[in-house]
């Protein structure tokens, strides 16, 4: 047990000295005001176009004071008339200059960096006509503050850890979430949630966690039964004590605030959650079983589902979600083919249906263009070329609905 202590130790000190030494730089925060303005400009906006809006203030005017003097119609005329809302945004971000330049006698908020972040947020708030998006944009940007620039004036978001989600759910505290199907499973909300889909992604990988039970390598443990009136350390405690009671296993099952892997050697046993199976490796530690996998999903309380309003957005957003997901591992392609090489080329290009074809300016020849999976593009790319293709080019995808 002293070894095990020292063991212990001499971890929690590397770990503590690798952190230190490999710290991610720092985010720079934007300027507020530049943020507020560049929030102005982007809610329901593609980021390209708000962009563009940005660079045109940035070279029209020396600086944000200059911007807040100039009428709404220099501004207006500048970003152009077919500017989604011009005429709001443009009043926002004059009216929202004005007030701060009044209350503060400048043109700058980092006196917010010293009041509290609530206390920042409501003076956000008290600017006019700030939309919801812009205050959660500065807060982000500027001040590192847990907020979510949402431009759908029927969604609003909030972090929670992910082992609360479902209760909050069940309460009907919020409507929807995601969390880890482990977590459900945990609180015993299994029947009480509606879960919309899956969506299989994890930290380093798109395979499912897996909870085990585990035991240094030098132990005599084999088997779940082995561990009889032993003391086993976890967080997922419920679905734990379950699984010895099926096996009419008698375990001290304890709670687990973190470092679980550690506490292997200093008790009996830990049932922890892994991914690749690295960190049990990393610490010389023998997966004796599988308790559960689980996977990513997005659940909804009984009572959003049954409002259609609710069902059908969260519908929306799961299909978005699920989108997001199919695009990651794919590309899109394209490509010039000659007309009598169109059909050999086709027959061996992988798409959803088959390849959109159109025709060129020259009737010799066609554009093809399909999605297939990243990792068909190095192999497919030499054969295409070699049949005649050229012009060739792939692009990445956002998102990849059936």
């Amino acid at each position: 047990m002293k070894n095990a202590t020292k063991h212990a130790d001499d971890l929690k000190a590397l770990y503590k000295k690798l952190t230190r030494d490999h710290k991610a730089p720092p985010k720079e925060p934007q300027a507020a005001v530049k943020a507020l303005v560049r929030a102005a400009m982007s809610y329901d906006v593609a980021d390209g176009r708000a962009e563009e809006a940005m660079k045109a203030i940035d070279k029209e005017f020396v600086d944000l004071n200059e911007l807040r003097v100039a009428t709404d119609l220099e501004i207006q005329e500048l970003l152009g008339t077919k500017y989604p809302a011009i005429e709001k945004r443009v009043s926002t971000i004059t009216l929202s200059l004005n007030n701060i330049f009044e209350r503060e006698h400048t043109l700058n908020l980092e006196r917010l960096k010293e009041i509290s972040k609530r206390d920042a947020r409501q003076f956000l708030r008290e600017l006019p006509d700030v939309h919801p998006f812009i205050e959660a944009y500065v807060m982000l940007m500027s001040f590192d503050g847990h907020a979510f620039p949402i431009d759908d004036d029927k969604l609003s978001a909030v972090l929670f850890r992910a082992q609360e989600i479902s209760r909050y759910v069940v309460d009907g505290i919020i409507d929807c979430g995601l969390t880890g199907h482990d977590w459900v499973v945990e609180n015993g909300n299994e029947k009480d949630v509606v879960e919309i889909c899956e969506l299989e992604y994890s930290r380093a990988s798109t395979n499912p966690i897996r909870w085990v039970l585990a035991v240094p390598e030098e132990s005599a443990v084999h088997k779940a039964e082995d561990l009889e009136g032993k003391i086993v350390a976890t967080e997922l405690v419920n679905t734990t004590r379950k699984y010895f009671e099926s096996k009419g296993i008698k375990v001290a099952v304890e709670f687990s605030w973190g470092t679980t892997e550690i506490k292997a050697r200093l008790l009996d046993g830990i049932v922890d959650c892994t991914e690749t199976g690295s960190s049990l490796k990393a610490n010389n530690l023998r997966i004796v079983d599988t308790l559960l996998r689980s996977t990513t999903r997005f659940i909804a309380s009984k009572s959003a589902w049954e409002t259609s309003w609710k069902r059908e957005k969260m519908e929306n957003m799961a299909m978005l979600f699920q989108g997001a997901m199919a695009a990651k591992a794919k590309v899109g392609l394209k490509m010039n083919v000659p007309k009598d090489k169109q059909s050999e080329i086709a027959s061996f290009l992988p798409a959803e249906k088959s390849p959109t074809v159109s025709q060129l300016n020259d009737p010799a020849w066609v554009a093809m263009e399909v999605i297939l999976e990243e990792k068909q593009e190095r192999e497919l790319i030499p054969r295409l070329k070699r049949a005649g293709a050229t012009g060739i080019i792939t692009y990445p995808l956002n998102k990849v609905i059936p």
